[in-house]
């Protein structure tokens, strides 16, 4: 691309930088726009295109970005402490399950109530009921018992009454 005033080339860097800072410039518009209209997106009544343009042989698209679910934020092991969680277990008992301690069973559950932005674990499990959190399957679905069994006292003359 040449430069009209200088009529000199512009370094292909230097219009990148440029193009993009205009293209900020243009988002931070739109999403003040978006948000002042009100909730839900405002005028646009939450259509993902916020606005389509072509000109000439390039086309502009500007689509409003989805929040991501509360249960992409978690990594496996998170989930399945998690959904432990809200069926109500104990730490101990996830614990047990899980073959790590308590305190690793803590560890996770302090992230989680970080990722998820909650307090308790009633709130996370709150905030995970009715995402595709709830259809996953569990520990329970294969008929597990997941109590730990105390072990049998031992029979014959070593055991006195």
């Amino acid at each position: 691309m040449v430069n009209p005033v200088q009529r000199a080339p512009v370094p292909p860097e230097t219009l990148a930088s440029e193009i993009q800072a205009a293209l900020r410039l243009l988002a931070e518009k739109i999403h003040a726009l978006t948000h002042l209209s009100g909730p839900g997106g405002g005028a646009t009544g939450g259509d993902p295109v916020l606005f389509d343009v072509a000109i000439g042989d390039v086309r502009l698209l500007a689509l409003r970005q989805e929040q991501p679910s509360a249960i992409s934020l978690l990594s496996p092991r998170e989930l399945e402490i998690a959904r432990m969680v809200a069926q109500g277990y104990a730490n101990k008992t996830i614990a047990s399950v899980l073959e790590i301690s308590s305190w690793t069973v803590a560890s996770h559950l302090r992230r989680i109530f970080i990722k998820l932005q909650v307090s308790s674990r009633a709130a996370m499990a709150t905030c995970l009921l009715g995402t595709e959190f709830s259809g996953l399957p569990t520990l329970l679905d294969d008929g597990a018992d997941i109590v730990p069994r105390p072990e049998p006292a031992p029979t014959g003359s070593a055991v006195r009454s």
